[in-house]
């Protein structure tokens, strides 16, 4: 994770978001926005699903998780 932040500091073009938010605890979601969306389990088995539809993508992508109290 720190060579991660230290990219995207390095990297203007990058953007990195952090939530410590922890809706899903056993899933991982990674966005290349605008062309795929990765959505992957962690637990065995593990299982990883590639979104490329448009729409789905999208909806991923603007996702925000409810706000826990």
């Amino acid at each position: 994770m720190s060579d991660t932040k230290a990219f995207a500091r390095k990297n203007p073009n990058y953007i990195l978001q952090i939530n410590t938010t922890h809706t899903f605890n056993n899933l991982q979601i990674l966005v290349h926005e605008g062309q795929w969306a990765m959505i992957s389990k962690a637990k065995a088995p593990a299982i990883h699903f590639i979104i490329h539809h448009p729409k789905l993508r999208n909806a991923i992508e603007h996702f925000i998780p409810p706000i826990v109290e």
